[in-house]
């Protein structure tokens, strides 16, 4: 070693070298050391391991089971313990860093309700009723026996009905029958049955097993350690007999409060139960510490019992108050500032026009006393509104409207005030001649220019109309007017010329026109023709109406001492004697027709 020692003393690039190798070793080591302590590792298919073969693998792989969680959930379909899923599927890489949760099965849900069918009228029998309670993952039935006219293992009641949870007490009552009642039966010792064995024995001999589960240091899981009636004892068909059997060594739930999550964690694993956190708030217990449990200490429970452990997030912040003062007016940089100094979040909710607030400035937020969790709402101040009359010049009245509403939405308070004229330069709806006074604009609203009345006299217009935005309505003489054309207009309303607002209604006179002549028909003063041959009063009639139909026609029936049925008596027209000729249509014709001789 001396000699080396030398030889580096006396040889600076060897000496150099050996350093070089030495820390080229000291790197290469340390990042193998990285490399491998980073190492990934494909995870397999945990559906068919146990929770301890899981924990087993974890252990090999990276020498620890620190990143690995466990969680039950009920299951209908997935047998209890076994895996229900994993966070990593089979075939993914990872490192000992990352975390996997599995999720166990609890197995079926106790709680859960199952409708039934009426056992008792549909006569089930012992079998056919322990399928369906089997089936459905009942787990507290006990079959007793009662004496019976009914056939052996019939049921003869039980006691719920429609619907049952399975974890309720169930108590099915079955026929022993009738022959059976003096068969004496000698109890076995139990001790030696599995729970199985003892219920078969109990089925052949028709005894009800009535089983209970109780936790025992003793004896092992499923070991039968009581028997209500002891071995050898002689019973008859149709008795009961009571067990017990031991659930294991039971564990007693530790008093948790005040500890924190990571020693119930540990005392979880080292005990075979489940830790179920929740994070609630207390304004008694320091945050992060565990308040209580559910179970509660001394609870004795079963290996995989799940226990809930309830974990303080502190205090309230719903409990705590904090006085916020009022800082309108200042900038906003020193109100958020101030917020901040308080803990407290902040959210900007709108803007608004001050006359007296600088823009920029608070205008309002809330204030006093708050809870701590509450978010402080506040708004800025838009400075004083600028109401400039030359920005509404030329605008219709609904754009004038829209800038007022939206500028008083956030405050401005101002208003409009229109005047409405006609104007012959300025389109109608549009505003002009605008000023300002205080909050207050001043418009002209231009109803458009005055319309001209025109003038129709002399000339013809029949139906109502609108010209240059006047309405004309078309008025017609109720009487006639000879050497007039129906629609001939004569008089106006309104003088031509005129002017008039928009819209204004003008009244033509029109005449009706002269009297049209009548249509006339003409009356034959030769009765003859209105007869028959040979004459009868219906034919008569007939001849009579075809006619003198088209007048204003009347006929009459009357007994005549020289007429024979059928002969025109008389015929006036206008209640007058008449000559042959043409007549108005509207002319009043009366014909009497005899009926015939007259009684003497």
């Amino acid at each position: 070693m001396k000699k080396l020692k030398r030889l580096l003393a006396n040889n600076t690039i060897l000496g150099l070298i050996i350093a070089f190798i030495i820390i080229c070793a000291i790197i290469i080591l340390i990042v193998t050391k990285g490399m491998f302590g980073n190492t990934k590792v494909e995870i397999i298919d945990f559906s068919n391991l146990t929770q301890s073969e899981i924990v087993e693998w974890f252990n090999k792989e990276f020498g620890n089971k620190e990143n690995l969680m466990f969680s039950r959930e009920y299951s209908e379909t997935i047998q209890k313990d076994k895996v229900i899923s994993q966070s990593v599927m089979a075939g993914e890489t990872i490192t000992s860093e990352d975390k996997v949760q599995i999720v166990l099965s609890n197995g079926a849900d106790p709680n859960l309700e199952i409708s039934l069918p009426d056992f008792v009228t549909e006569k089930y029998t012992k079998n056919q009723i322990e399928k369906f309670f089997d089936e459905n993952k009942f787990n507290d039935v006990t079959y007793e026996y009662e004496i019976s006219e009914l056939p052996k293992d019939t049921v003869i009641k039980i006691n719920v009905s429609e619907k049952a949870k399975r974890n309720d007490v169930i108590m099915v009552t079955l026929s022993i029958g009738e022959d059976t009642k003096n068969i004496e039966i000698t109890v076995p010792d139990f001790s030696t049955y599995s729970v199985a064995n003892a219920k078969a024995w109990g089925n052949a001999n028709s005894i009800s097993m009535k089983i209970s589960y109780v936790f025992s240091d003793t004896h092992a899981e499923g070991k039968i350690i009581y028997q209500s009636i002891k071995a050898n004892e002689v019973i008859k068909g149709g008795s009961s007999i009571s067990l017990q059997v031991s659930s294991g060594k039971g564990i007693t739930v530790e008093d948790l409060s005040g500890k924190t999550f990571e020693y119930a964690d540990k005392w979880s694993d080292d005990n075979g139960v489940y830790i179920k956190p929740v994070y609630v708030y207390d304004d008694n217990i320091k945050e992060d510490l565990i308040i209580k449990s559910d179970p509660k200490p001394g609870t004795i429970v079963e290996k995989n019992a799940v226990i809930t452990i309830y974990i303080s997030k502190g205090k309230d912040p719903d409990s705590v108050l904090v006085k916020v003062d009022n800082k309108v007016g200042v900038s906003e940089k020193d109100f958020l500032a101030y917020i901040k100094e308080l803990n407290m979040k902040t959210s900007k909710v709108g803007s608004y026009y001050s006359d007296t607030i600088a823009s920029g400035n608070i205008y309002s937020h809330t204030s006093g006393e708050v809870k701590i969790s509450t978010t402080i709402e506040y708004t800025l101040s838009l400075g004083k509104y600028n109401l400039d009359a030359g920005n509404f010049e030329g605008k219709s009245k609904s754009s004038a409207d829209s800038i007022i509403a939206t500028a008083n939405a956030q405050k401005a308070g101002i208003s409009l005030n229109v005047t409405e004229e006609y104007s012959d330069t300025v389109s109608r709806g549009i505003l002009y001649n605008c000023s300002v006074s205080g909050k207050t604009l001043s418009c002209k609203l231009s109803l458009g220019a005055l319309a001209t009345v025109e003038n129709y006299i002399n000339q013809n217009k029949q139906s109502n109309f609108s010209s240059n935005n006047v309405n004309y309505v078309v008025v017609i003489d109720n009487d006639y007017t000879e050497g007039t054309s129906y629609g001939d207009v004569y008089k106006q309303s309104v003088e031509p010329g005129t002017r008039v607002k928009n819209g204004t209604t003008v009244e033509l006179y029109a005449r009706k026109g002269q009297k049209p002549e009548e249509p006339k028909g003409f009356i034959d003063g030769n009765y003859d023709v209105y007869q028959t041959d040979p004459l009868s009063l219906s034919g008569t009639k007939t001849n009579v109406q075809n006619r003198l139909g088209m007048f204003n026609l009347e006929i009459y029936e009357e007994e005549s001492a020289g007429k024979v049925a059928g002969a025109i008596i008389s015929i006036t027209v206008n209640g007058s004697s008449y000559d042959s000729g043409e007549y108005p249509l509207s002319s009043k014709v009366v014909v009497i027709i005899s009926k015939g001789y007259a009684e003497q």
